[in-house]
This record gives structure tokens, sequence and C-alpha cells, in this order.
């Protein structure tokens, strides 16, 4: 289980690294323009990174036994809001964040992905899902984002690739 969820966080980190290249490429004027997901492509990508750290310090705290996993994430504690920031200032916490997310993986092991989070997002039904259905979710949300973010580019003729299978993170598996 636990190589499954390194290939997503390895895959994520690509995506990411890819979108901000891409995103690289429009104005300023067409990163911050209204399209209605999160009030701009720039306005979704500051919503991935602050999941990404959202969930991340929700890992800090369930494995707050874990050294290993403190000191991994402990970045946490100086991170930026996303908020606010410009594009060129996201690259780095996003690199710090994906790299986190792959180290913690590495760390782990596949009866570490049970231990049980407290969540009251379900209205308390349940009220704790195991690690592992977390970080599923962290995947799901930056990939649901992501198929937003590259709509838009689709719209504006921008190449994405992003129906394309990108292997490159394979390298490092």
């Amino acid at each position: 289980m636990r190589e499954v969820f390194l290939g997503f966080a390895r895959q994520n980190g690509e995506a990411n690294r890819t979108l901000l290249r891409i995103l690289e490429t429009l104005s300023e004027e067409e990163l911050n323009r209204s399209r209605g997901y999160y009030g701009s492509l720039l306005g979704s990508l500051r919503h991935i990174l602050g999941a990404e750290h959202f969930f991340l310090s929700l890992f800090r705290q369930t494995l707050a036994k874990n050294g290993d996993a403190q000191r991994i994430l402990n970045f946490l504690d100086d991170a930026r809001q996303p908020d606010g920031l410009t594009l060129s200032e996201l690259k780095e916490p996003f690199a710090r964040a994906d790299d986190a997310l792959i180290v913690l993986l590495e760390e782990l092991n596949n009866e570490d992905l049970k231990t049980p989070v407290k969540t009251e997002w379900y209205g308390g039904n349940p009220d704790i899902v195991p690690l592992f259905f977390m970080l599923q979710q962290l995947t799901s949300h930056g990939i649901h984002h992501r198929g937003q973010i590259s709509q838009v580019l689709d719209d504006l003729k921008v190449e994405n690739n992003y129906s394309a299978l990108n292997v490159a993170f394979l390298t490092n598996c």
C-alpha cells in the first residue's frame, strides 16, 4: 500500500511542477482573471497548495509520536500561507510540500498508514478514518483542481497535455 501512495505522491509533485511551468507562460492578467475556480488560475493554484499544507498538518498531528514524521513536517512551522503569493513565490512552497510528502511516505510503513485520523468532515459519521484514506483524499483533491485548471488552459488553447500519462516521476521509483 505504501508503494502505491509513494507513486501518487511522486506523480502529484511532477504534476505540480509541470503545472507551474505551464502557468509561467501566461500573463499576470490571464493568471488573475476571474474564472470561477477560487477566483482565478492563481487562486486555484494557491488553493491546491493550501490544501497540501492542511493535509500535511493533519498528518503531523496524527503522527505526533513519530519523531521522523515530526522532523520531516517541521517545515510547516514557517510555511507561508499561499494567499497572496505570486506564481514565482509558490514554487518553493510547492516543492517543499511535495518533497515532504514523498519523504514522509518513504519513512512510514503499511501499518502506519492504518493510523486513525480524527476528522470532523463527515458530521461525526465516521469521526475517525485511516491515514491511507486521507492520503487518498489529498491525491484526489490535487487531481480535481489541476483538472479545473487544465480545462481553463484548454479554453485558452494553451497546450497542457493533462490527458496523457506523465511518467517522468517513474525515474525516481
